[in-house]
């Protein structure tokens, strides 16, 4: 089985939709993000505006079986923040008006609003690399895939010398500390689906001229 990690077109977005919902379809997420026709359309229509949008700063990587045609089967979201103040808000990444059978205050309140916080006492106004997604189809699970999109956006990140951040479900820690993350505990809102984690940015490689 051949995997190929490369940047997300457009016409990816259907898998990548896909992939969102055969990863993160635990019932308190989807009563979030609803698994309908009307929450895949705007799933689809919010990545496809951040792929238009160059301002937004934001990379999609996919992982594709080549054996299917090829099928995404995995994929992350990263934004580059320049620094200088916080991360743009949720509703400016995502999208401001929500499908029929969403509820703003589960998606706004509960799921997006306290990450927020944690994330801007973390990060305050420094530039760096922010993994907001990282989802892996269920069936392709336990082979390596999220490392590889985590390497790339560390190596992208240490290139420039930034820090990292993401929000991690606790079951997931392990995978991001093994690539220098570190939760900040002190930073963590209660009201949070996942806890804050930061890796350090370190110095970028100067190329010899040897």
């Amino acid at each position: 089985m051949g995997f190929s990690l490369r940047t997300a077109t457009e016409q990816d977005i259907p898998g990548i939709v896909d992939v969102w919902f055969k990863s993160f379809n635990a019932p308190a997420v989807l009563s979030i993000f609803p698994d309908s026709l009307t929450g895949r359309n705007w799933m689809a229509e919010s990545i496809s505006k951040d792929l238009k949008t160059p301002s937004h700063n934001t990379t999609y990587m996919v992982i594709t079986n080549d054996a299917e045609e090829p099928l995404v089967v995995s994929y992350s979201k990263w934004i580059v923040h320049p620094g200088g103040g916080p991360v743009p808000g949720w509703q400016e990444r995502w999208g401001k008006e929500l499908a029929e059978d969403m509820n703003i205050e589960l998606v706004s309140g509960v799921f997006f609003e306290p990450m927020a916080r944690q994330h801007a006492v973390v990060m305050q106004k420094r530039p760096h690399y922010f993994l907001e997604v990282l989802g892996t189809h269920e069936d392709y699970r336990k082979v390596g895939l999220g490392s590889q999109h985590l390497r790339w956006g560390c190596d992208a990140a240490d290139a420039v010398g930034y820090e990292c951040y993401l929000d991690s479900a606790a079951q997931a820690k392990g995978l991001y500390e093994k690539f220098g993350y570190a939760h900040v505990e002190a930073a963590g809102d209660p009201k949070a689906f996942a806890v804050p984690m930061l890796r350090p940015a370190k110095e970028p490689q100067i190329a010899s001229s040897s």
